[in-house]
């Protein structure tokens, strides 16, 4: 979506605004939803494909301009500033998102302008088509990839003996992708992959190959190929092993073994089409699926290709320098007759040799058999062993050396050739099996229930983990300042304002919340278990008492559980290789940079545009100024043009009802009843405002003081004409909404409700202000009124007389039920200005309202 800068909006009528404000909460949703699916991705650290990612974070900007544009529509203001930091966001996530791969500083650089350095470009630039295997070391590992590189390493650090070769860097599978525009139609088949169905993997895979099989090799790039072979052989007679050599494969982290071509005795004129074959086996299905489970992106991971002479074997095979599985002492060596690729690929039993150095000589392990060589028989020879004894240790003091080389246990493929020399071949590093303490093998959390119950074993989790500490309640918001260090907080709802003291307590446990709220989306971003929807946690768990909570497992223990925390501490800590992979990096960083949330108090000076950092702040600051606009509408709205009917009731107040779903098109009478109009929330407020005893005109008993200053208060007034009892009051009502405003005498009353299934959709703001009295009793009333609706946990600022309150994510029912309240609560507070003497009289007339009186009666 393109905005023009100072656009101008047309002034709106009250059902539009209502329209825009309702597409506004529907985006917002929507948006919320997206951050949640990307933040638990993250927390949840399961696989995921970055196009997955990318696609939800494309969504994500789609609405959040689609929301900037409805609030200028809103409030008939340009909000060409927020467009450009949406703008400015976009481009940041997208340099963020460029592979950093080709950087030499890889995914350390933690500066997402990297991309456009002159380091990136340089390398490139300097990057040949080609390189001879005499030139390589560990320092060309971008450009040739893990296994070449280390071969090099190997043959010109170590000088071991290495086949000659060559390698073809990335610059030439580079510069293939962008012929043709093949790298796009590549990258429009991967998009389409379902990784959770085999046989679409296989069927996209298929259809990558083919492609780029099928698309003809640039005239300038075949020449290249054939000129590294001449750079380094003068025969055309020459058998090559044709051998991928990606980056990233045969890493610490992924080995990729087998799952990229190797092909053996190349002629010279099938070389091309030997180097076409390994460059698109990156696209294998076991390759793609590989890279999927491992969090690598395809763009993460440039191959290159490595051509070494084929050693004509008389046995070859692959050497451990430690036993993987930590059992046993010493290096493994195996061995076949003939090429090594029979090992790896499983298709005979090679021999196997367990060999150990002691004292002068050598512990031998050959068929269970032990055998000690001493260095001065190395010249034995033993019939049918693949390798001799000489052979043997030669071979492990060559891997000693790479081991020490390459600092840890190394998985070595070699062969010997006729004429007795030993080759190395490839040196990768090798994962050996942890010998931490082992889990347990079963544990059942329902029979451990039978010997603890827990105090909850119900919600829903909102952020997985575990924590431990004394309970603290808030029964206030006031209470959040209170929080200690390491508390357990227990809340009735997920509190937006509980995210200032995340970050030093234990969890947080709530009567009921949304796993796509504010509070969820920051609990997960800050890894802080959050335990939702129980019910009744306020009511099970008590002030200072200990308890532990397994969020994921839905329990809550009263005490310390040692056993079962300790166990789901020790299952954490697995290994997790996606959480190692680019795209784990990447996008971690990325939502921590981008989602946020800054913008937390909407009364704060500092909720302002040039303050949005995140996306999260954009959504809220949107979403808050919306809601301010609806709330503030009878200033600049143009109520002459909208069809209105007369509410027919008891109440002393003439209220006008406009319909926002049209459902009264087809009526005739401009008078309406309560029970014809199809509004929850209407029929809610008007249920409180008839509550049984509610006076809404007439005498009102008051102390002969309290008289004395409304009638000097009065005659003081200078805007007398303005306030009668008759004045007109509107409500704008839909299935789903209410927009109240009513004037009755000197005070003023607005409320605006969205009420509906969705909980995050869900708010009320309510306003009241004025008084026929002094300064000082309305005042007192104003703190009553916040004192009765803080303890219906809604948000409150009290200036002077006016009292704001708001209360977000509410279910159905308790909004529904709230809106009965502050139906009662607006005929209970009627004139009861004159009966405030005291700060005594606050407490009495909310324990007043709070015990369900009718009217306050305060001056006896």
């Amino acid at each position: 979506m393109v905005f023009s800068k100072h656009k101008s909006f047309e002034r709106l009528s009250f059902k539009e605004k209502f329209r825009v404000f309702n597409d506004i909460l529907d985006q917002n949703d929507k948006a919320h939803q997206l951050m949640d699916q990307l933040s638990e991705a993250i927390s949840s650290a399961k696989p995921f494909s970055s196009q997955f990612a990318v696609t939800k974070l494309e969504a994500l900007f789609h609405y959040l301009e689609k929301m900037s544009y409805a609030l200028s529509k809103l409030s008939g203001k340009d909000y060409s500033e927020l467009n450009e930091i949406i703008r400015k966001l976009k481009i940041e996530t997208r340099l963020a998102l460029i592979p950093k791969i080709k950087c030499p500083e890889n995914l350390k650089c933690q500066d997402i302008e990297c991309n456009e350095c002159k380091k990136l470009e340089q390398l490139y630039n300097d990057t040949p088509y080609y390189f001879d295997l005499s030139e390589v070391n560990s320092s060309h590992l971008i450009q040739v990839g893990n296994k070449m590189a280390r071969l090099g390493e190997i043959k010109n650090k170590l000088h071991l003996p290495v086949p000659d070769g060559f390698c073809l860097t990335i610059k030439l599978f580079d510069d293939i992708l962008s012929h043709n525009n093949l790298r796009n139609k590549k990258n429009k088949l991967l998009n389409n992959i379902d990784f959770n169905n085999p046989r679409s993997v296989q069927y996209i895979s298929n259809q990558i190959q083919a492609l780029m099989i099928s698309t003809e090799l640039p005239d300038y790039l075949e020449r290249m190929i054939y000129s590294a072979y001449h750079s380094k052989f003068e025969r055309k007679d020459i058998m090559l092993a044709v051998r991928s050599s990606a980056f990233g494969e045969d890493s610490e982290n992924h080995s990729f073994a087998g799952l990229h071509r190797s092909i053996l005795n190349v002629t010279y004129e099938h070389l091309i089409d030997s180097v076409m074959k390994v460059l698109v086996s990156l696209y294998s299905p076991q390759s793609v699926t590989y890279r999927f489970l491992s969090g690598i992106r395809d763009e993460d991971m440039p191959i290159s290709v490595g051509c070494i002479e084929m050693v004509d074997a008389v046995s070859a095979g692959v050497l451990y320098t430690t036993d993987p599985n930590a059992k046993r002492e010493g290096m493994v060596v195996q061995g076949v007759w003939g090429l090594g690729s029979q090992v790896l690929d499983g298709i005979v039993r090679p021999q196997e040799f367990l060999i150990k150095e002691i004292g002068s000589g050598f512990e031998l392990v050959f068929n269970n058999k032990k055998q000690i060589i001493y260095l001065d028989k190395l010249n034995l020879e033993v019939k049918d062993y693949r390798l001799q004894p000489k052979e043997l240790i030669e071979l492990y003091n060559y891997a000693k050396l790479i081991e020490k080389h390459f600092s840890g246990p190394q998985d070595i493929e070699w062969a010997l050739d006729k004429k007795g020399k030993i080759c190395i071949l490839q040196a990768r590093p090798l994962l050996v099996k942890s010998s931490k303490t082992k889990l347990l093998k079963e544990f059942s959390l329902e029979q451990y229930d039978k010997i603890n119950p827990p105090i909850i074993a119900s919600g829903d989790c909102a952020s997985s983990g575990i924590g431990y500490g004394p309970v603290f309640k808030i029964n206030s918001l006031r209470d959040i300042v209170k929080v200690s260090e390491g508390s357990v907080v227990v809340a009735k709802k997920c509190f937006i304002e509980l995210t200032s003291i995340l970050h030093k307590v234990s969890a947080v446990i709530t009567d009921i919340g949304s796993t796509t709220g504010h509070l969820a989306i920051i609990a997960r971003e800050l890894k802080v278990p959050l335990l939702i929807n129980t019910i009744s946690a306020t009511e099970l768990l008590n002030d200072d008492e200990s308890v532990t909570i397994i969020s994921d497992e839905r329990r809550v223990y009263k005490g310390y559980v040692e056993i079962l925390a300790d166990l789901l501490n020790q299952q954490n800590e697995k290994n997790n290789i996606f959480i190692k992979s680019p795209i784990y990096k990447i996008w971690s960083n990325l939502i921590k940079s981008f989602f946020t949330l800054n913008l937390i108090d909407p009364s704060s000076e500092t909720f302002k545009i040039e303050n949005c950092k995140s996306l999260h702040d954009i959504i809220r600051f949107i979403h808050e100024i919306s809601m301010k606009q609806m709330f503030v509408f009878y200033s600049d709205t143009n109520l002459k043009d909208e069809r209105t009917y007369k509410l027919k009731s008891d109440l002393p107040l003439n209220i006008y009802v406009i319909d926002l779903d049209n459902e009264f098109n087809d009526r005739t009478s401009n008078e309406i009843k309560v029970n014809e109009i199809a509004s929850p929330p209407f029929i809610a407020l008007m249920e409180g405002m008839t509550s049984e005893g509610i006076v809404w005109s007439g005498y009102v008993g008051m102390d002969t003081k309290g008289f004395a200053e409304m009638i000097m208060q009065n005659v003081a007034s200078t805007n007398l004409s303005n306030l009668s009892e008759n004045t007109q009051s509107y409500a704008f009502v839909s299935k789903h909404y209410l927009n109240f405003f009513s004037q009755l005498g000197f005070h003023f009353s607005r409320l605006d409700a969205f009420i509906s299934d969705n909980i995050n959709h869900n708010y009320i703001n309510f306003n009241f202000r004025g008084g026929a009295t002094t300064d000082f009793r309305k005042s007192l009333r104003a703190i009553a009124i916040s004192k009765i609706l803080e303890h219906f946990y809604f948000t409150t600022i009290v200036k002077a007389d006016d009292v704001s309150a708001k209360i977000n994510h509410i279910k159905m029912s308790e909004a529904l039920n709230l809106l009965k309240m502050l139906g009662r609560l607006m005929g209970f507070i009627r004139n009861a200005d004159v009966l405030m003497k005291s700060e005594s009289s606050v407490e009495l007339f909310v324990k007043s309202f709070l015990e369900g009186d009718a009217t306050p009666k305060l001056y006896n």
